[in-house]
């Protein structure tokens, strides 16, 4: 943001200058020369200024592409970080209570816990912005507190399911 806030200021300054420069006698202050006065000189200080726009805009493009790309991969390795250890805490789970049932309902406890606090947290914010009723800060983390109890309860409905589902599919298909 001071980067694009200098380039900003040297942009205005460059345009401004030759208004500000003094004359001889250092009393007066100079004018521009107009295209009358000075034919020779009448479209390179436009093209000049306009090649500079041109580059500051550019400049501004490439820093908000790089930003946006950086941030992209800061999340997936976000991402890749977080599932690695919700994967990994479910399978030690599992070997710790020799188990692989007791691992299968960590992971979807875990998952349904995230991913119902994360929607907790966007669907609060929205709400509270829409009747402004608390701060962001606040919506935000009452909305993901909320979120990871209801994810809980959630997780466990699921696998209570999941559970009763493949009782009655192993009675049906006579597989025990």
């Amino acid at each position: 943001m001071k980067a694009i806030l200098c380039l900003v200021t040297l942009l205005c300054l460059f345009t401004v200058s030759p208004l500000l420069a003094q004359g001889e006698d250092s009393t007066t202050v100079s004018t521009i020369p107009t295209p009358a006065e000075n034919p020779a000189d009448d479209t390179s200080e436009g093209i000049f200024m306009a090649y500079l726009i041109i580059a500051g805009a550019i400049f501004v493009m490439v820093c908000v592409g790089a930003g946006a790309v950086l941030a992209t991969a800061v999340l997936l390795l976000l991402f890749a970080l977080v599932s690695a250890g919700v994967l990994s805490t479910a399978v030690v789970s599992g070997l710790y209570h020799r188990s692989w049932s007791k691992g299968f309902r960590t992971l979807v406890v875990m998952c349904s816990a995230i991913a119902s606090m994360i929607a907790g947290a966007i669907v609060f914010f929205f709400i509270t912005q829409l009747f402004q009723w608390c701060t962001p800060a606040t919506s935000i983390i009452t909305g993901g507190l909320a979120g990871l109890a209801g994810g809980l309860v959630l997780g466990k409905m699921i696998c209570l399911i999941l559970r009763r589902l493949l009782a009655y599919f192993r009675q049906k298909l006579n597989l025990v």
